[in-house]
């Protein structure tokens, strides 16, 4: 009953200059902050050390939440030549860098005792994007394109395959110490 509504909040700040005619590079900076996004919630959570449940006679006890946050910020470069009637190309160039402590509506947080814990990259992040494109006119008003793009692979979470923490679920990282 009390859910808030997701939301996310976008700033940006930019130039494009032209360097002569036909020809113009610009830059823009993403800032990006989300707030409310979904993950879920064991209200019968099991106590780390003894790995008993505040009702044992119930195992998990899922509700769905919206405690998450994401981040992202990125620097967009560009290089456009619009010269010649022949043809045009743009290269860009994307450096970005996507954060959050959830990954999604059935997320569940390593240890719900620190959800800010799980802050980290994000599954979409792609740290370094380039995108280069052309198109060329022949007569008869035929024109045809082509775009190239070569971006960074996406981050992976290594998990233990086990249950450490003894709450049921399966996404214990290595780093977590058994109590």
């Amino acid at each position: 009953p009390n859910q808030e509504t997701q939301e996310t909040r976008s700033e940006s700040i930019g130039m494009k200059r032209e360097i002569f005619s036909g020809f113009a590079v610009s830059a823009d900076y993403v800032h990006s902050r989300g707030y409310n996004q979904y993950a879920w919630d064991d209200l019968n959570y099991p106590d780390p050390v003894t790995g008993v449940r505040p009702d044992p006679t119930l195992g998990r006890v899922i509700v769905y939440d919206n405690y998450g946050h994401s981040w992202y910020d990125a620097l967009l470069v560009s290089v456009e030549n619009r010269r010649g009637t022949r043809g045009t190309w743009n290269v860009s160039y994307t450096l970005a860098r996507t954060q959050r402590d959830v990954e999604g509506f059935q997320f569940t947080p390593q240890d719900l005792r620190n959800k800010a814990a799980d802050k980290s990259r994000a599954d979409n992040d792609r740290r370094h994007q380039l995108v280069a494109s052309a198109t060329w006119q022949f007569p008869l008003g035929i024109q045809v394109g082509g775009v190239f793009q070569m971006r960074s692979g996406l981050p992976f979470n290594v998990t233990t395959g086990t249950d450490n923490n003894r709450d049921t679920f399966i996404v214990d990282r290595p780093d977590l110490a058994v109590p």
